[in-house]
């Protein structure tokens, strides 16, 4: 929330574009991991996290969705909000409001 806030804040067409972008993937990607983890509870049969192991092995869809999701909450690039997140600093330089003592 507080990205897509200072994205809004920023202002102008490329911040805005960069906050709407941000709640997308970040709502993507929530969704993502509450789609992935029933599966991953019920592929084990079991509540516990610690039971859980060996899902790659029975399951190779659907660790690799998981770890997809995981590494796209994380922000890592070339994911979907890792680029929202840089279009965001980008709108930041891009407007010049960064500083203080601009003239």
């Amino acid at each position: 929330m507080g990205i897509i806030a200072f994205a809004f804040g920023m202002g102008g067409p490329l911040a805005n574009f960069a906050g709407l972008l941000h709640m997308t993937m970040h709502s993507l990607t929530k969704s993502g991991i509450f789609l992935c983890r029933r599966p991953y509870r019920a592929g084990k049969d079991t509540q516990k996290i610690a039971e859980i192991r060996g899902l790659t092995v029975s399951h190779p869809l659907l660790a690799g969705a998981w770890w997809s999701v995981w590494r796209a909450i994380a922000g890592m690039p070339p994911l979907g909000v890792f680029m929202s997140e840089f279009l965001v600093v980008s709108s930041t330089f891009a407007a010049r409001r960064y500083s203080p003592y601009r003239s």
